[in-house]
């Protein structure tokens, strides 16, 4: 009977342990693709709005732009959009480490007009590894 017992209680011991390292190379695997993310750098993304036209069909009306940063560092940019060598819209802010933002919409037919997208860029909180600016 105490066999038994001593049995009973190693296995469930032993199953414990295996669970908690199926946990822990769990864990292990989300860290390093959360690293690999966060360091992909600062993007620019397009994004379709839809509406719907007479006959009922899906079309793109506007276009969303937004700046995306996958960096573990905030930073200050100054952006400008060009039209046919015209400054058309204009911002200076903030993006914070890891996040999104929405800088502005535009028509569709205004990505026609051959768009220049320009942005400068340089870090909130100084680095003597990296420059100043870029």
């Amino acid at each position: 009977m105490i066999f038994l017992i001593s049995r009973i209680l190693l296995r469930k011991n032993q199953v414990q342990k295996k669970i908690e390292d199926v946990f822990q190379k769990e864990k292990k695997k989300d860290i390093r693709f959360e690293n690999t993310l966060a360091n992909s750098g600062v993007w620019i993304s397009f994004r379709p709005i839809f509406d719907k036209d007479v006959f009922d069909d899906d079309v793109v009306k506007k276009i969303e732009i937004h700046l995306l940063n996958h960096n573990n560092e905030p930073y200050h940019f100054n952006y400008q959009i060009h039209f046919k060598h015209i400054s058309d819209f204009q911002l200076s802010d903030e993006i914070l480490a890891a996040s999104d933002f929405h800088l502005h919409d535009i028509d569709f037919e205004e990505m026609n007009d051959a768009p220049k997208f320009e942005f400068d860029f340089s870090l909130i909180q100084t680095n003597k590894k990296k420059g100043c600016a870029f």
